[in-house]
């Protein structure tokens, strides 16, 4: 029999419970999250708290995993090993991720309040944090003071607003940006995000420029690693990480901040360049074409 460990929150889709089960493999073992690539070609995440919950996955206690924990530290699953969805459970490595009874959060990033007050908030606080962690580097730099890349994007997805011609000349300017960087999701994806975030939270943004971007963004995804195609394909969706998903709600000053402080501590710098990425994409679709 297997081992059931019951997860705490889940953003699994319910429509791809309702086809019946899934079968998959174990695609990357990590610390604190195991990515399970599904026969449907769609990754479902397992990620360990104090970790946040993916766009499409379940978030458990890392605890519940202490007696069959590797040496190494890594999660007890092996790379490539069969896995199966069923509509209350992953099995996987003789363990059953029970999810029937776990909560369950929409993931989708609503319509943004007052999203000039963000803008302030983050134009103030984001320059500070980079500074003092001495991240001011690379496309984080260029988002904030300029460059010849940023000014190619912003004309690009300023024309994009209007032009039904966009999605081209978008795919030529974004592949300057998709897959650029090292780590399991590249600083320019990452980036990405940030603006598709921005496109998904202002309703004339969601209208008129989201399609171009999923159009453009989506005959660029075999440029970056699987894992951070899938978040870019989530972010298409309107589908975010908790902390992004927050970010969208909160309403008071306090509220943002530490959504904020949530989302930059999303990987080494990925939260980081995410923000950078909302930071530059409000400022840009805030102002006046």
């Amino acid at each position: 029999m297997p081992t059931v460990i019951p997860m705490l929150r889940v953003t699994i889709n319910p429509e791809r419970l309702q086809k019946g089960p899934l079968r998959g493999r174990v695609h990357s073992v990590f610390r604190r999250a195991v990515n399970f690539l599904m026969e449907d070609k769609r990754f479902v995440s397992l990620t360990t708290a104090p970790n946040p919950l993916a766009p499409e996955g379940m978030l458990a206690d890392l605890k519940a995993f202490a007696p069959w924990s590797s040496p190494s530290g890594l999660l007890p699953f092996n790379a490539g090993s069969p896995v199966e969805m069923l509509q209350e459970s992953i099995d996987a490595a003789g363990f059953r991720l029970f999810f029937k009874e776990a909560t369950h959060v929409d993931n989708r990033a609503s319509t943004l309040e007052d999203p000039f007050g963000l803008l302030q908030l983050i134009s103030d606080w984001l320059p500070k944090t980079l500074s003092q962690q001495g991240a001011v580097r690379h496309l984080r730099q260029e988002s904030l003071k300029g460059s010849e890349r940023m000014r190619d994007i912003e004309s690009a997805l300023r024309r994009a607003q209007t032009d039904y011609d966009a999605p081209e000349d978008l795919r030529r300017t974004l592949q300057k940006i998709i897959g650029l960087g090292e780590g399991l999701t590249p600083s320019g994806d990452d980036f990405t995000v940030g603006i598709v975030w921005t496109a998904c939270v202002l309703p004339r943004a969601r209208t008129q420029l989201l399609p171009k971007l999923d159009e453009a963004v989506t005959a660029l995804l075999h440029k970056t690693n699987d894992v951070s195609a899938q978040m870019l394909r989530f972010a298409l969706e309107g589908r975010f990480s908790e902390p992004l998903v927050r970010l969208a709600q909160a309403r008071q000053p306090a509220d943002r901040l530490a959504a904020l402080e949530a989302v930059a501590s999303i990987g080494h710098t990925s939260g980081l360049d995410t923000l950078c990425g909302v930071r530059w994409g409000l400022k840009l679709l805030l102002s006046p074409a």
